[in-house]
């Protein structure tokens, strides 16, 4: 369903590229004259000039904001990695009244490996849908000199990028760190505390939503 998803993700761009952006009347000023003497921007450099500075300006708004993400993420997995591991109640032993301490911490390594990664791949999320949103207002805003059918399903497909990547994506990571999770958990399929393994599989599974 992922690979589905992200496939359709790119079928959409892929239509969203074929927009021209070469405006009818492109030499025409937006403007009739310049008190400052300077000189005047056309239509289609306004078409190019300016989505350039709002790329710009995602940009540096995502850097600003990844700094505070990463300290986030450094911050909140050390505690969770923390407590997590100083809880001494691990290990398929406590079914007889026995914990093994070691234990917690390696579960809780997981745990917190998995928080990174979700957090990771929030900010990657978050670089794709801030890219295609301003990729896709440019193409918009052309579509919109021809009709209002067209402005909308440019506008349509692009939303539908963001999503089905975005949420592909995401699921795509949870399905590897389940698989990746499992050889590491799940020894024998026989074993009998397999019951156990798995809730703990899925408890340090639970970081990546936390992430």
């Amino acid at each position: 369903a992922s690979v589905l998803g992200l496939l359709f993700a790119v079928f959409q761009y892929s239509i969203i590229r074929k927009v021209n952006l070469t405006l009818q009347d492109s030499s025409e000023s937006l403007i009739e004259h310049d008190d400052q003497g300077a000189p005047v921007e056309t239509k289609q450099e306004k078409l190019t000039s300016i989505p350039a500075a709002i790329t710009e300006g995602a940009k540096s708004f995502l850097r600003a904001e990844y700094k505070i993400c990463t300290a986030f993420l450094a911050v909140f997995g050390i505690l969770v990695l923390v407590l997590l591991g100083s809880a001494d109640n691990c290990g398929p032993a406590l079914k007889v009244g026995i914990a093994e301490p070691h234990k917690c911490w390696a579960d809780a390594g997981f745990t917190f490996l998995a928080f990174v990664i979700g957090g990771v791949t929030s900010m990657v999320s978050g670089y794709i849908g801030m890219m295609v949103a301003v990729y896709t207002n440019v193409r918009t805003t052309v579509e919109a000199t021809h009709s209002w059918t067209r402005a909308f399903n440019a506008a349509f497909r692009g939303g539908a990028v963001m999503g089905f990547a975005l949420s592909s994506l995401a699921l795509l990571v949870l399905f590897i760190i389940i698989i990746l999770y499992r050889i590491y958990f799940v020894t024998d399929d026989s074993d009998e505390n397999n019951e156990y393994v798995y809730l703990i599989l899925f408890e340090a599974v639970a970081g990546y939503g936390l992430g």
